[in-house]
């Protein structure tokens, strides 16, 4: 094997495994840790938009009752209205 195809296949090895260890690293972080910031527990959860405000929230007997600013759908989950 000559000088350049060593070099070339190094460069490809290591191009490869690169991300695949980053990729196993950053996955076995914990997930809570005294060094995170108090803002990482603060992101907003997906946005969903509501054609239509029915102003029902999801009820201790998991039923839509009426509630104010809410929307109420059939499996009893409940998203404010924007």
């Amino acid at each position: 094997m000559n000088h350049a195809t060593r070099i070339a296949s190094r460069f490809v090895l290591i191009v490869t495994l690169t991300p695949l260890a980053s990729a196993l690293i950053s996955a076995s972080g914990p997930t809570w840790s005294p060094y995170l910031s108090a803002l990482s527990i603060a992101a907003p959860g997906p946005a969903l938009a509501a054609g239509h405000c029915n102003n029902r929230v999801c009820g201790p007997s998991f039923k839509c009752e009426p509630g104010t600013g809410f929307n109420c759908t059939g499996r009893c989950l409940t998203h404010q209205c924007f």
